[in-house]
């Protein structure tokens, strides 16, 4: 018993050991990669930081400058030209030696690099980093005789394009006066010459496309600005809403027109910020300007002409954490033309009003603009130089699989197996090699499916950890295989460990069981991950579907073979304790600390759905009492029934849990949610009354405007104060008598005890809830109060005596809208 316990402990404590330097670690400074081997050329590796040139006039004579534009892939960064030397290297911009002209000062960005320090690398050396599109400018000195409008100007931008490593780069340009007397107008990715910000908005919207003369066959570019006013933040970009109640509403950018330019991609020029809300979901927004750039991608044979590139921009702009504005929407439109030129003019775009709702209905109909990813390896890479890479990469998974069987994350199930080595002592070679084949071909089974969901759906590891039903199924399973271990049932899995019969250990592992076992090692293995893996599955989602297999196949080989290990050398068995009645008090251990899995399951689920999963577990576990109910040695009609009864009481309890139940606690959740976020009006649904939240403030306002305020002073506790709610006032009749009058209903919540409702109770000569209170305009003072059960008849009678609001009343001034 000692020494399996040893050994549990022993594995869980290198697991940890292993897991969590890697975690802890600061990120390793750039390195600089030489790629040429990988058959990426300096075309391809340009992908990552495009770089132009032009030169403008300024108006003083012999003089001019010169603009140097970088356009930096998404996710990727540069060092400036001032980056301080002992770090990374900094951009350097040089110049052919041209006798035409000299230099008159240094190069100058438009926009300050994003500064940041690095304290385990270099704690004393401030980084300079630039994201998106920056442009650089210097005076030129021109020679006596020399017209600017003639000049060439050629040079070389030399950087590293970052992300999690660096890549070289020395890119040359040239830069030429585009057209005689006309600068042409710097690029910048936050200004433009029209700027839009809707009535009572916090962002103002700009764009342009760019060039304004575009050559057939060539590329144009929409861009759009959006900038929030301080405290302020804006959604990030995605390609549909996905209508999350209590969340923020992502910016939509939608080219319902684009005259036959092909909408290639689009990228922003940074990356978002990322937080939880208070509902458990992740949100993505900026709270510095942001510039999504549309790729439209010109036809080789497109006829010369104008082209008019029209959609429209949907987007939600929030304060702090304290409330949103509710979601807008601008139309665009920008002409550009087809036709002999280049350079880098611009034309804004021209936007209008609209609304949030055209913007989602119009990407819901139309495609997807897929987003810009630019890999760090061309997907052009030799094929005998990816064979090479490839099989570092199924090195690297073969490592970090046999590393994953560490990990604490499948320490219940090892536990297990661990187990089933022990009733393997003393039996033949062949039968161990078996039955951990059949483990193995559980534990391949899931990888098969996790590489096929990698390259279908674009699934990376772990992530179905992040759809609430998977969790909700897993924890059921990890549960009823608990109660199995607990004795409370007995799991119906030939060679399962588990039941109530001591003399059960007696008996072998079945296929089934091995197979079974090997399944849930792996599901549960996918929130961890160790040394090698990352590297590895990174790498092979980027890859064709054959390497992505590989080295997912790679991963649960590696992970398998411990077990092949000891299936092909049963000698290792010995260094475990003999079977005996130790197991039966280790296998009800495992059961609690599969429990303690459960309750590892339900942190990823949503909040307002942990309720009606307990209630559902809760509906497992007496379903599989039901079944223990009956021996094993029954008939095969009494098992049957007994599983009927068993499989249809647990329907109910799902229909019970996941219908009215969830239901009530999603309005919970996001009740609490739309308050803590400065929410002042809440409508539950079409045909209920326009709530707003009760604050002293507002009450006092509303009361003081000559309102006519009904105040319900509610619980969630309250069961009856919800019977009133759904039956009484919450009722078209009432509903009517309201909106008629301009009355203000105010939801007061107890549920808290919140010290400023427990006050007005108090002058209500109330001590609980419920309490409905009828204040009427111009007689605050004199409130009609009912602190006991009434009718809709005696409500609504009140409500006439109280009279009407003597004016409207003011529009909450933020609203959250509830199921």
């Amino acid at each position: 018993m000692a020494g399996i316990f040893r050994c549990l402990l022993g594995c869980w404590l290198i697991g940890l050991l292993l897991v969590q330097p890697v975690a802890a670690q600061a990120p390793p400074p750039p390195v600089s990669l030489d790629l040429s081997g990988f058959g990426v050329g300096q075309q391809s590796l340009g992908q990552l930081v495009h770089v132009s040139a032009q030169l403008v006039g300024t108006g003083q004579p012999g003089a001019g400058e010169l603009q140097v534009t970088a356009r930096i892939a998404a996710g990727y960064h540069i060092y400036s030209v001032t980056q301080k030397p002992g770090g990374p290297r900094a951009t350097r911009i040089e110049l052919t030696p041209n006798a035409q002209f000299t230099l008159a000062g240094s190069f100058q960005p438009d926009q300050p690099p994003q500064t940041h320090v690095e304290q385990a690398i270099w704690p004393d050396l401030p980084l300079e980093e630039h994201t998106g599109t920056v442009t650089w400018s210097v005076p030129l000195r021109l020679a006596t005789g020399t017209d600017l409008t003639q000049l060439v100007v050629q040079g070389k931008f030399d950087t590293q394009a970052c992300r999690e490593n660096c890549v070289p780069l020395v890119l040359p340009f040239t830069a030429r006066f585009a057209a005689a007397g006309q600068p042409l107008a710097r690029v910048s990715t936050t200004t433009s010459s029209n700027e839009y910000r809707a009535e009572g908005s916090s962002v103002v919207i700009a764009g342009h496309v760019t060039p304004k003369v575009t050559p057939a066959g060539s590329q144009a570019q929409l861009v759009i600005t959006a900038q929030p006013d301080k405290d302020w933040h804006i959604y990030a970009q995605a390609s549909r809403d996905p209508q999350q109640v209590g969340a923020g509403k992502p910016t939509l950018i939608v080219v319902t027109d684009s005259s036959g330019l092909r909408v290639a991609s689009i990228a922003a020029d940074r990356a978002p910020l990322r937080h939880k809300t208070a509902l458990g979901d992740e949100e993505a927004y900026y709270e510095q300007p942001v510039t999504w750039t549309v790729e439209l991608d010109v036809p080789s044979d497109a006829k010369p002409g104008p082209r008019l590139i029209t959609g429209i921009i949907g987007y939600q702009t929030c304060y702090l954490d304290q409330g949103c504005k509710p979601p807008l929407g601008a139309r665009f439109e920008g002409e550009l033309q087809i036709g002999p030129g280049g350079g880098y003019q611009q034309v804004a775009l021209r936007l209008t009003p609209a609304t949030y709702s055209e913007a989602a209905k119009l990407a819901d109909s139309l495609p997807e603009i897929p987003q810009t990813d630019v890999p760090l390896v061309s997907p052009t890479t030799p094929e005998g130089e990816a064979t090479h890479s490839l099989s570092t990469m199924i090195l690297f998974g073969l490592l970090g699989g046999a590393i994953l069987n560490l990990m604490p994350c499948v320490l219940p199930v090892v536990g297990l197996k661990l187990m089933s080595f022990v009733q393997q002592a003393g039996q033949s070679r062949a039968r161990g090699i078996m039955l951990n084949l059949w483990y193995s071909a559980g534990m391949l089974s899931v990888f098969l499916i996790l590489a096929t969901l990698a390259v279908v759906a674009g699934l990376t590891w772990g992530e179905q950890f992040g759809n609430d039903t998977f969790n909700i199924v897993l924890a059921i399973v990890v549960f009823a295989m608990a109660l199995s271990l607990l004795g409370i049932w007995e799991l119906p899995i030939p060679g399962f460990l588990g039941g109530n019969r001591a003399n059960e250990f007696a008996g072998l592992e079945g296929p089934a069981g091995a197979f079974f076992k090997g399944v849930l090692t792996t599901v549960l293995a996918t929130p961890c991950t160790g040394p090698f893996m990352g590297t590895a599955l990174a790498w092979a989602v980027r890859q064709p579907p054959a390497s992505t297999y590989a080295v997912f196949v790679s991963i649960g080989v590696g992970m398998a073979s411990p077990y092949l290990l000891i299936g092909a050398f049963p000698a290792l068995i010995r260094f475990l304790p003999k079977p005996g009645m130790w197991m039966v008090t280790f296998k009800q251990v495992m059961g609690f600390v599969l429990l303690g899995t459960v309750i590892f399951l339900l942190t990823f689920i949503h909040p307002a759905l942990i309720v009606p999963t307990i209630t559902l577990l809760t509906g497992v576990a007496a379903g599989c009492w039901w079944i223990s109910r009956t021996p094993g040695t029954s008939s095969v009609s009494a098992q049957l029934r007994s599983w009927a009864g068993a499989l249809g009481f647990t329907a109910v309890m799902t229909l019970v849990s996941f219908g009215p139940l969830a239901g009530i606690m999603e309005h919970r959740f996001h009740k609490i949610a739309a308050m803590s976020g400065g929410a002042t009006e809440v409508k539950f649904a079409d045909d209920e009354l326009p709530w707003q939240y009760f604050t002293p403030d507002r009450f006092s306002q509303l009361t003081d405007g000559g309102q006519t305020v009904m105040v319900d002073f509610t619980a969630d506790w309250c069961l009856v104060c919800k019977t009133l709610e759904a039956t009484v006032i919450n009722t078209p009749a009432v509903k009517e008598v309201v909106e008629q009058n301009g009355i203000v209903p105010l939801i007061a919540d107890y549920t808290k005890r919140p010290p400023e409702i427990k006050k007005m109770l108090t002058e209500l000569r109330s001590n609980g809830v419920p309490v409905l209170a009828i204040f009427p305009a111009g007689r605050a003072n004199d409130p009609i109060v009912f602190r006991t059960p009434y009718t809709q008849a005696t409500l609504i009678e009140a409500l006439r005596a109280a009279g009407p609001s003597h004016n409207q009343p003011p529009a909450a001034e933020t609203a959250l809208r509830l199921p």
